[in-house]
């Protein structure tokens, strides 16, 4: 099989267009999400809804271990491709993918059993 130079080139441009194209999405969801959010649940204007939801973000990530921790935050959260963050933190996609699996389970499993906690039980 012989690659041209045209070939690399087409894919360099399909990453750039799918890049910017999940820029824009991500740009795109962020403005609905600030134009929708009620300001008046709170009235203490110095405290913000972006760091309540970081607080409790970092609280429940801290139940993962290191690797799963660094996954979900890598891949979820600062949207890197699963090759990205297998290179940064040096080991196979495979192992990328398993461990933010596990840590959305456990995050998922974390959820589920805070908020069970809160709601009365019926009886």
């Amino acid at each position: 099989m012989t690659i041209t130079v045209s070939y690399l080139i087409k894919i360099a441009d399909n990453l750039i267009k799918r890049r910017y194209n999940r820029n824009q999405r991500f740009q795109r969801f962020l403005e609905t999400k600030d134009s929708q959010v009620d300001t008046d649940w709170n009235d203490d204007p110095t405290l913000s809804l972006e760091e309540d939801f970081s607080d409790e973000l970092s609280s429940h990530l801290d139940c993962l271990s290191s690797g799963e921790r660094d996954a979900v935050e890598m891949v979820i959260c600062k949207g890197l491709s699963y090759q990205e963050a297998a290179r940064c933190m040096g080991v196979p996609v495979s192992t990328v993918n398993n461990w933010k699996y596990r840590g959305l389970q456990k995050l998922k499993d974390r959820y589920t059993s805070d908020s069970s906690v809160n709601q009365p039980m019926a009886g």
